[in-house]
């Protein structure tokens, strides 16, 4: 990708940057990043630069240099690459900061890289509606995007946020097949609209943008007590038995454990009658003090992967 340098040469101290802007004038949205280099030289006789650190004003634009150490006379090259498939179309204005040391003082300059983004044209999908959800949930849903053909280069780009993607293909008939899921516990109560966009290499079809909903609900309150062991009070108190997800909307299956403390024993109970599950719980530890903290149940529920946090308050002598 061609770009044009602004002429001016600029000094500073005896540290010079014969170019202080980089114009990329309009360039396209794509996966393939824009790369440039200019030139950093120390013009001295007898002292040596130190480049200290090179920063960026944002993380769709990255730098660094060739060598951090300049001797006099030395000329050294900033390595520049700008991403612009995270950024938006329009023009940009954006900064780098390269912090240099010389003769035991500390000097900053400013490099300022511009341009225009176009977006080629944009294909928008049906939206993958995740529907109503809690936020410890585990689904992942899917949409075909038959229209991408045997395309070879896909580059897959989300919002950032709680996303999660992969492109896999049918193995049917080889449809290219865009999965998403979301981190769990990472995106808040409310209804989010989002979106996934695919640049690719088919001609037809260079973006395409699927847009994501999802609505999460308030955490629900599948145990209300958290699972006290009172032996302070009562010392045969040793057990407890906890039922296993809201069993009114489906039957539970696959149920396991994680976190849960090396003092505790447990059973699963299943109810093959009422279709309902138990975890019968015994204490087995020795401690003179409050336990306490949290252990978490992963079960299916009508083909749902679920997982739900358990809180535990062992009262103790």
């Amino acid at each position: 990708m061609a770009f044009l340098l602004a002429s001016t040469q600029f000094s500073f101290g005896q540290v010079e940057f014969p170019q202080s802007e980089f114009d990329l004038g309009v360039v396209k949205q794509g996966p393939d990043p824009l790369m440039a280099t200019f030139k950093i030289v120390n013009r001295t006789l007898d002292a040596e630069a130190r480049i200290v650190s090179v920063r960026s004003s944002c993380g769709c634009l990255s730098a660094s240099a060739k060598d951090t150490v300049l001797s006099p006379g030395e000329l050294t090259v900033l390595q520049l690459k700008v991403d612009t498939l995270t950024m938006r179309a329009g023009p940009f204005r954006k900064y780098v900061h390269v912090v240099y040391e010389q003769a035991g003082s500390e000097k900053v300059v400013q490099l300022t890289c511009k341009g225009s983004i176009v977006s080629p044209p944009v294909y928008r999908t049906l939206a993958v509606d995740f529907g109503e959800i809690r936020r410890d949930e585990i689904r992942t849903k899917g949409i075909r995007l038959e229209m991408l053909g045997n395309a070879e280069s896909l580059d897959v780009v989300a919002e950032k946020g709680p996303l999660k993607y992969d492109i896999t293909r049918d193995t049917s008939d080889g449809a290219h097949v865009l999965l998403v899921s979301f981190e769990e516990n990472k995106i808040s109560v409310g209804r989010h609209r989002l979106s996934v966009r695919i640049f690719s290499d088919c001609q037809d079809f260079p973006l395409i943008e699927v847009p994501v909903q999802i609505t999460v609900l308030r955490d629900q309150a599948l145990y209300p007590d958290t699972l006290v062991l009172d032996l302070a009070s009562d010392p045969a108190s040793i057990s407890r038995r906890v039922r296993v997800g809201d069993q009114q909307d489906g039957h539970v299956s696959n149920v396991s454990l994680i976190d849960v403390p090396a003092q505790f024993d447990y059973q699963i109970l299943y109810s093959d009658l009422e279709g309902d599950c138990f975890v019968q719980f015994q204490w087995r530890g020795h401690e003179k003090r409050l336990t306490h903290g949290n252990m978490y149940v992963i079960y299916e529920m009508n083909g749902v992967l679920r997982k739900d946090i358990l809180p535990y308050c062992v009262l103790l002598n």
